[in-house]
């Protein structure tokens, strides 16, 4: 399903600047293994790192020692761009964790780009610090497997608004053929 994913922005114009939250989207969460995801750009990676985690935040808004995958990527990137968990690089664990969340800075001091969470009857209003659900964030019902099946053409503020809508994800305990 990962190379099925292809989205497309029109009047995209190139913004500088560093990554605020709601500048990307997850695309694809397939917890299975083995585990992989897609993270649509809505802005362009500029000499900044961007990192991808299933651990949690902590009560003093750094990320918890619970999870097991922290992955970055450093270099530049278009908006536009789906990202793959190919195209980071760190931790080789598999993603064990209900979330994934971008980020910038550091795992003391992490400012919150987007995030998909999968199990909304735990919902972690922690998770979501500084992320607005529908926005910059999307919580779908309990499962393996996420990806999003909605329109793959339009503007940074419609695509944004169509990934983060839940109605528009097809969510699996069994992970689907490619």
């Amino acid at each position: 399903m990962m190379s099925k994913i292809s989205i497309l922005l029109s009047s995209v114009a190139a913004v500088q600047g560093s990554l605020q939250p709601a500048d990307c989207a997850f695309t694809a969460v397939f917890a299975d293994e083995p585990s992989q995801f897609g993270l649509l750009l809505l802005k362009d990676l500029e000499d900044e790192t961007l990192f991808v985690t299933d651990r949690g935040l902590a009560a003093d808004g750094s990320l918890s020692s619970i999870g097991s995958v922290t992955k970055q990527h450093a270099g530049r990137a278009t908006a536009g761009t789906v990202l793959k968990s190919s195209d980071f690089h760190g931790d080789s664990g598999s993603i064990t964790g209900d979330h994934l969340v971008a980020y910038t800075g550091s795992a003391e001091s992490p400012t919150l780009i987007c995030a998909v969470h999968m199990d909304d009857m735990e919902h972690s209003s922690r998770m979501l610090s500084g992320l607005q659900e529908g926005v910059s964030a999307v919580v779908l019902p309990e499962s393996d497997n996420a990806y999003y099946t909605g329109p793959v053409l339009g503007t940074v503020d419609e695509l944004r608004t169509a990934i983060n809508d839940r109605s528009l994800w097809t969510s699996e305990n069994v992970r689907p053929e490619d």
